[in-house]
This record gives structure tokens, sequence and C-alpha cells, in this order.
């Protein structure tokens, strides 16, 4: 004989919505109830019951550090369910949380995080704990130090800054620990040892220490020779642009790089582009007049040239007392103490010492 069944009838319930719950009617709950006779019951599904948040315990925060904290969701079945989670914090001074649950530790204390869903059923909130403890950052012994260089290749006469990163033994980086720097091979780099200033001395390799206590830690660091700047530029000056016939200057040669930076210690070539108006030495650029006229002097380094010109002028024509002195001078015969012989057709002319 067949027993007859109580059917089943489906049916809506009907929910009022808290403020800032999702309005997706595709998550709405199915209640299932039996219909006249049956015994009562019940089974909700996708309403949120229960959020439990990881990690747990949160471990003891040194300040300045932070952790992520995560919430899952569930219904009274067990089932997990997507939900947007909002995190507060009980006390924002001493650890904030922002809207991804990233806790950050400000100062010593003790603050309760929360994270919370609405249970649209009720419209009442759901909520997990999780309390969180920020403790001194001196109280926290080290347990290991990272080294990073701000250039483990440097170049003779070049400076990088190192970093330490102190932290203790769960991994969490402690703030405001003082390092000591030192350089295993000085001849090669130097480190100051209260900024972590590195300076590159000579070609070869050195380790750079950070030391806090008796945890220290250190990285490698590789000095090359400083590479050679080419020349781009050469500016060439005159003592003087105009000068007469058998006078002289001295030219000079500025040499820069592509950065404008003067470079020292280069070897430069004088030439004269008219060497019958003005001559120079090849090696020091001292330019001697010849005749009237212009003139380029170019320097050179390599493959980059600067060149100035040099205006020669004719000698000045010498006065009319000087020909008429260098007209007689062959025959004149000068004498500041006693009149000599004249030579045969010639004259004497006797001047006394002091004398006019």
């Amino acid at each position: 004989m067949r027993t007859a069944r109580t059917p089943r009838v489906i049916v809506a319930a009907t929910f009022v919505f808290a403020t800032g719950c999702s309005s997706d009617r595709s998550l709405l709950p199915t209640i299932e109830t039996p219909g006249k006779g049956g015994a009562a019951y019940t089974s909700i599904a996708e309403i949120p019951t229960n959020v439990a948040i990881t990690p747990s315990p949160v471990p003891n925060l040194n300040l300045g550090a932070t952790v992520v904290l995560s919430g899952r969701v569930t219904s009274s079945t067990g089932q997990t369910l997507a939900r947007i989670i909002t995190w507060t914090s009980s006390n924002s001074a001493v650890a904030s949380v922002n809207s991804q649950g990233v806790v950050s530790a400000l100062v010593p204390g003790s603050s309760v995080i929360r994270g919370t869903v609405t249970n649209w059923a009720t419209g009442t909130p759901v909520t997990g704990l999780a309390t969180v403890t920020v403790q001194s950052a001196t109280a926290t012994p080290v347990k290991s130090i990272s080294v990073v260089l701000g250039s483990t290749n440097m170049t003779i006469a070049t400076t990088s800054q190192a970093t330490a990163i102190v932290k203790d033994s769960l991994g969490q980086v402690l703030v405001n620990r003082p390092v000591t720097w030192m350089s295993l091979s000085p001849t090669v780099a130097t480190v100051n040892a209260a900024t972590g200033v590195v300076t590159a001395v000579a070609a070869g390799a050195s380790t750079i220490t950070a030391t806090n206590g008796l945890v220290t830690g250190s990285a490698n660091v590789t000095v090359s020779p400083a590479a050679v700047a080419s020349v781009k530029s050469i500016t060439v000056g005159l003592s003087t642009t105009s000068i007469a016939a058998a006078a002289s200057a001295q030219a000079s040669a500025t040499l820069k790089d592509s950065l404008g930076r003067v470079l020292t210690g280069r070897t430069v070539t004088w030439s004269s582009a008219s060497a019958s108006v003005a001559t120079i030495n090849a090696a020091t650029g001292f330019v001697t007049g010849v005749a009237a006229g212009t003139s380029t002097i170019t320097a050179t380094s390599g493959s980059v040239t600067g060149s100035a010109s040099i205006t020669v002028t004719a000698a000045a024509p010498p006065s009319p007392l000087t020909n008429a002195i260098l007209a007689i001078l062959p025959q004149v015969y000068l004498n500041t103490t006693a009149p000599a012989a004249p030579a045969a057709g010639g004259t004497t002319i006797s001047v006394a010492a002091g004398g006019n």
C-alpha cells in the first residue's frame, strides 16, 4: 500500500535589504516549506552567518609592520559565499586597516579588527573579529639583516647608497634599528659607517656589511676602472687675436665631453692653416707672426678639432731718426772712455761717460 506524501511548495521569501546590500536577485535565498499537515522543515542557502578571519591568531606586529587579513564568509550550511567584507579598526591610532584588509602597525597598543558582511534575511551585521597587538620595536630581537646596494657594479670615483633591511624571527621588518656599516676591502670601496654611502676607490671587489648587535648582513660590490670619456668639442683661445709680424701669441685649448665636462690630460696637436702668415709650435701652441694676413689656428685631439683666427699686421716702419742712425752705424765707433784713432776716411764721435 502506498503512503501519500505531502507535497512541498517552494515559496520565495521576502527580505528587507539593509542599505549597501547587493540588489542582485540571483543571490536571493530560497526557503523550502512543507504543505498542509507536513512536519516543519526549513533549509536556507546563501545567507551569510559567519565570517572567519585569517591568520588566526594575528601575530604581534612591530612598529611599521603590516599584515594582510582575509575573511571567509559562510552560510549556516558551511557553504562559502562570495561577499565583500567591510574592514574596520576599533583603534585606528594603534592599527589602521584599509579596504583590502591590510593592517598597519602605528603605535604600541592593541586594536580589534572587524570584518563585516550583512545577513540578508535579518538585515543584521555578521562580523568576524581579530585582535592585533602592536609592540615596541626595541622589544623584538633582530633575526636577520639584508643589505641592498644602489649599484653592485661601480666605477672608480662613483658613489652608491647601501640600505639595510632588518627583520625579526617572523620575517617582519623592524624599523628604527641602527646598523654599523663596514667594507671588508676599503682599498677597493669605502663605506660611511653611519650613512651607508659606498665610494668606489680602485678596481676590484669588496663586501659591504651592516651590523646590529650580533647580527650581520652583507652584499658584494665590484669596482671597475672609470671609462675614458670621449672628446666631444675643442674650444681654442688666443692670448691676442692680432699680432704684428715677428710678434707672438699663445694659443690654448679647452676640451669637453658630451656632457660639457672639461677634460684634462689629453694630447693636443697644433697647426696653422697659413704658415706664411703665422707659424705655431705643434706641441706648445706658441704662435709667431710672419707676414701680414690672416691664418686659422687649429687644435686637434683624435678626430675632434677646434679653431680660431689670428690676424698678422705688417711691422711698423722705423722712424727717420732710426733710419739715420742705422745708416751711419757702420761708420761710427762708439767709445765711452778715450778717443781712438779714426779709421781712414771715417769719423770718430767720442761720448764721455755720463755725458750727452
